[in-house]
C-alpha cells in the first residue's frame, strides 16, 4: 500500500505542477501581464530578433535581389517588389498601434496577429534582425470623448487589457512601445523643425501642415498612397482631424487637405505647453515623431490596417519628409486587409462587434491563428462560423499529426534504448517516398513564403507533407525504423510552425523553459512519461499475479483517472497505445473534457450493451436447459406452449403425445403430423444429450 500511495502522490504532484503552469499561461493571468510581456520582448531579450539557429539556416542576402528572391506587396507603389532592407542587420519596422478607448476586437486581431505572422517569418524563417516599434495612442479625440464619460484609470486598464489580449493570442511583443503622453516635448520640437523648414503655419493657437508649400518643394509629393479623389474626400479629411477638431480646423486651414500638427486645447481637454499656447498633438504627428526618435528619418517598413492608408499614413510620411527635408521616409508600406463578420463590416450597431476575449471564449488562440494563416495578410478576410469551422478542422488535423508524430518519436527513443542495434537500417521504398516528400514540400513552402509571404499556400504544402508522414507511419509500424527521417520531418515542421507563431506538440523536447520553469508541453510530456512508466509496472505486476495484483489494480485506476478526469480538465488529451507509450496532445480544456465525457458515455453504453447481450445469452441458455428437461411425449402439451414458443395450443394428442388436432379442433394433415414427429425425435435427442451432461 505504501508503494501505491507513493506512486499516487508523485502523479498528483506532477499533475499539480502542470496545473500551475497551465493557469499561468491563461489570458488575464497575473503571471503573464503586459509588463512581463513587454520585458520579454525588449531588446536584449531577443524576442524581436531571429534566433541563432534561424540566422544559420537563413538564405544569403543580396543587396540587388533582396532576400533570395523575397518579394512583397508595397502599397506605396501597388507593386510586388524585391524586399531589400536598408541595413540587413537591422530592419527597421514601425507599426501603428491601437488608440486605447475601447476593448480590443477582432479587427485588432486581424492587424496585429496578421503582422505578427509576417514579422515571425522575416525573423525566424528568413533570419532577419528586425527592430519592431509600435506606438500607443493615448491622446486622441476619441479618447477625450470617452474620458468625459469614464475615468482615466479605465483608459490605463484598457491599455493593459490590450497587451493581455495580444499575449493570449501569442502575438510577439514589440521591441519598443512608445506612448504619446511620454513624447509630448519631442513632438513639440519635431513641429518646430517642420516650421523652420517652412512646411506649416500657426492659426489661433493650432499649427497646420501646409500641403501647398510641401508639394511646391522639389521632389516632394503629397498623395503617394492614394489618388486625387481621396485627397478631396471631405469625410476622410474630417475623420483625420478628429471629432473635436474638424469644425474649428475648417475655418483655420488654408487648404482643405491641410491637417493639424498641434491642436489648441479647449476647456476641459488635456493640454501641454508649447510655443503656440496650451494644446495637444495632432493624431498624425505622434507617429512621425516617435518613429523618427527610435528608427531615424528613413524606415524599411511602415505597417497598419488598410483604413490607415489615408489620411494617417499619407500625413505621417509627409511630416517625416518635411522634418528631415527629404523626399523619402519609408521604403515599404504594408497594409492588412479588412476583416468582415459574416460578410458585413463589424459594428456595434449591427450587433456583430466581437472582442478578442469573446472570440477566445469560443475558439482557441491556435485556431484563430490558423484562420489568419489561411488568409494572405494584405487581402480582405471573413470571420464566420464557416471560416472558423474550416480553420478549427485544419488545426485539429495538424494537432492530431503532431500528437501521432510525437508519440512515434518517443516510441522510437524507447525502442532505441532497448535495442540500439536496430536503429540503423537500410532505406526502403517507404523511406525514399517520405524523404522525397520532405524535400519537395520544403522547397514548395519556401517558394510560397518568398511570394509575398503566402501563408495559405505554405500551409497547404505542409498539409501535404503531413499526409506523406502519416502514410509512412501507417505503412511502417516498427517505431525504430525511419526514426532519423521522422526526426528530420519533425524539426522542419517545428521550424515552420514556429515561424508562424504556432506552438506544437512537437515542441516539448525542443522547447526551452527558463532556468526555473518549464513549458506546458514539457510538463505534459513529463507527466505522460511518468504515467507510462507507472502504468507499465502495474500492468506487469498484475500479469504476474501474487500479492502485487491488488496494488496494481489501484495504481491502474489512478492512471485511468488521470487520463479520463484530471488531465482533460487541464486540456491534456491522453491516448494509451499498445506499445506502452501514450500519445498526448494539448487542447482547450472544454473540448478535451467534452471528448472524455463522450468516451465515458460510449463506454457506458458499450458496457450496458454487453450486459444486455450477456443477459440475453443467459436467458437463451436457461430456456434451452428448460426445454431439454421436457420429455418428447410432453413437449406438445398446453403447459409447455410458452417454453417452445407457441402462440396457441394443440387439440387432442395421440398416445405418444403427438398432436392430432389444431387449436380449433380441425384434424392435422398427414404432412403436418410428420413434421411434428420429427420435432419430437429431435427433442428426444436433446433430452438424451442433457442426461449425459
Amino acid at each position: 500500500m505504501r508503494l501505491a500511495a507513493l506512486l499516487v502522490g508523485m502523479l498528483a504532484a506532477r499533475t499539480r505542477a502542470l496545473h500551475l503552469v497551465h493557469m499561468s499561461r491563461r489570458p488575464g493571468s497575473r503571471l503573464l501581464g503586459p509588463a512581463a510581456s513587454l520585458r520579454a520582448g525588449m531588446p536584449g531579450a531577443s524576442a524581436g530578433c531571429a534566433s541563432a539557429a534561424a540566422r544559420r539556416e537563413a538564405p544569403a542576402l543580396s543587396s540587388s535581389e533582396g532576400i533570395s528572391g523575397l518579394r512583397v506587396l508595397n502599397t506605396l507603389t501597388g507593386q510586388l517588389e524585391p524586399f531589400v532592407p536598408i541595413d540587413p542587420d537591422r530592419v527597421k519596422w514601425y507599426t501603428c498601434g491601437p488608440t486605447v478607448y475601447d476593448a480590443a476586437h477582432l479587427g485588432h486581431a486581424r492587424n496585429y496577429m496578421g503582422f505578427d505572422i509576417v514579422r515571425r517569418v522575416l525573423c525566424d524563417y528568413f533570419g532577419l534582425a528586425v527592430m519592431f516599434v509600435m506606438n500607443i495612442t493615448d491622446i486622441d479625440d476619441k479618447i477625450i470623448l470617452r474620458t468625459h464619460r469614464n475615468h482615466l484609470e479605465a483608459m490605463a486598464a484598457l491599455e493593459a487589457s490590450f497587451f493581455e489580449d495580444m499575449a493570449a493570442l501569442n502575438v510577439r511583443p514589440p521591441d519598443a512601445v512608445t506612448r504619446v503622453t511620454d513624447y509630448v516635448p519631442e513632438i513639440v520640437s519635431y513641429i518646430e523643425t517642420i516650421a523652420r523648414n517652412g512646411y506649416c503655419y500657426e492659426a489661433n493657437g493650432s499649427v497646420y501642415f501646409d500641403t501647398a508649400a510641401f508639394t511646391s518643394s522639389e521632389g516632394k509629393v503629397y498623395g503617394k498612397l492614394v489618388d486625387a479623389s481621396a485627397l478631396a474626400d471631405k469625410e476622410l479629411l474630417a475623420e483625420g482631424e478628429g471629432a473635436l477638431s474638424a469644425s474649428s480646423a475648417e475655418a483655420d486651414k488654408r487648404h482643405p487637405s491641410d491637417f493639424a500638427l498641434w491642436k489648441a486645447s479647449k476647456p476641459g481637454e488635456p493640454a501641454w505647453p508649447s510655443p503656440w499656447g496650451e494644446g495637444r498633438p495632432g493624431w498624425h504627428i505622434e507617429c512621425s515623431a516617435m518613429m523618427s526618435d527610435l528608427l531615424g528619418g528613413e524606415v524599411d517598413i511602415n505597417a497598419g490596417g488598410i483604413d490607415l492608408k489615408f489620411p494617417h499614413h499619407e500625413n505621417q510620411m509627409a511630416q517625416v519628409e518635411a522634418h528631415y527635408d527629404c523626399c523619402k521616409a519609408c521604403n515599404y508600406f504594408w497594409h492588412s486587409g479588412h476583416l468582415s463578420i459574416d460578410g458585413l463590416k463589424m459594428s456595434k450597431s449591427l450587433k456583430n462587434f466581437i472582442t478578442i476575449r469573446e472570440a477566445l471564449e469560443t475558439y482557441s488562440a491556435r485556431q484563430l491563428r490558423f484562420l489568419f494563416l489561411l488568409q494572405k495578410y494584405h487581402q480582405p478576410m471573413e470571420y464566420s462560423q464557416n471560416s472558423m469551422a474550416a480553420a478549427a478542422d485544419l488545426e485539429r488535423r495538424f494537432g492530431a499529426f503532431e500528437a501521432a508524430l510525437a508519440a512515434r518519436l518517443r516510441e522510437a527513443d524507447t525502442a532505441a534504448d532497448a535495442a540500439p542495434q536496430e536503429v540503423l537500417h537500410r532505406w526502403g521504398d517507404q523511406e525514399r517516398r517520405l524523404n522525397d516528400a520532405l524535400v519537395d514540400k520544403r522547397a514548395a513552402v519556401h517558394a510560397a513564403l518568398l511570394d509575398c509571404i503566402d501563408t495559405p499556400s505554405a500551409v497547404k504544402r505542409l498539409e501535404q507533407l503531413i499526409r506523406a508522414a502519416n502514410s509512412y507511419m501507417g505503412e511502417v509500424p516498427q517505431p525504430q525504423r525511419g526514426a532519423t527521417l521522422l526526426h528530420a520531418v519533425a524539426r522542419y515542421y517545428r521550424r515552420v510552425m514556429g515561424a508562424f507563431g504556432v506552438e506544437t506538440a512537437l515542441d516539448a523536447a525542443g522547447a526551452a523553459g527558463s532556468a526555473d520553469s518549464a513549458t506546458p508541453l514539457q510538463l505534459t510530456e513529463a507527466v505522460s512519461s511518468f504515467r507510462d512508466t507507472v502504468r507499465s509496472i502495474a500492468i506487469e505486476a498484475k500479469r504476474s499475479g501474487g500479492e502485487g495484483a491488488g496494488l496494481a489494480d489501484e495504481v491502474l485506476r489512478v492512471c485511468d483517472a488521470l487520463r479520463d478526469e484530471s488531465l482533460p480538465a487541464l486540456g491534456v488529451r491522453i491516448e494509451d497505445r499498445p506499445s506502452g507509450v501514450a500519445q498526448f496532445a494539448i487542447d482547450e480544456p472544454q473540448r478535451v473534457l467534452a471528448e472524455a465525457a463522450r468516451r465515458r458515455e460510449a463506454a457506458a453504453q458499450a458496457e450496458a450493451a454487453k450486459a444486455a447481450r450477456a443477459a440475453d445469452q443467459a436467458a437463451r441458455e436457461a430456456a434451452e436447459a428448460a426445454r431439454a428437461s421436457v420429455p418428447p411425449s410432453e413437449m406438445f402439451s398446453p403447459a409447455h406452449d410458452g417454453l417452445f414458443g407457441r402462440e396457441s395450443s394443440y387439440g387432442a394428442l395421440d398416445a405418444e403425445g403427438i398432436p392430432l388436432e389444431d387449436a380449433t379442433g380441425e384434424p392435422l394433415s398427414k404432412s403436418q403430423r410428420k413434421k411434428l414427429v420429427k420435432l419430437a425425435q429431435k427433442q428426444a435427442k436433446l433430452v438424451e444429450a442433457a442426461g449425459r451432461r
